[in-house]
């Protein structure tokens, strides 16, 4: 622990192993989308319906997760902000 706050580096990792999962679940996502315009055209059958069901879902489904996660991303930086000033208050008007 810091003086007055939590070490600096614990919001830092935070947010960039959250950053990191954002990018990851985005080239994850990509290529799920490439199946989901591919499907249609290879498999235009009850199956390949169903599947393209699927891949609509899990789009929903993808951009409810990556929201959320970005917004818990934010919410992490602002943590860090105000853990940045509490640090600092503390450091000036602390005696030396």
């Amino acid at each position: 622990m810091a003086r007055s706050g939590f070490d600096d580096s614990v919001y830092a990792n935070i947010i960039t192993k959250t950053s990191d999962v954002l990018g990851e679940m985005t080239v994850l996502n990509n290529n799920v989308s490439f199946l989901g315009t591919r499907i249609p055209v290879d498999n235009n059958s009850d199956s390949g319906r169903k599947l393209a069901r699927m891949i609509e879902r899990w789009n929903t489904d993808y951009h409810t997760i990556w929201n959320r996660l970005d917004h818990m991303n934010k919410k992490a930086q602002d943590l860090r902000q105000l853990n940045l000033a509490i640090i600092t208050e503390t450091t000036d008007v602390a005696p030396h």
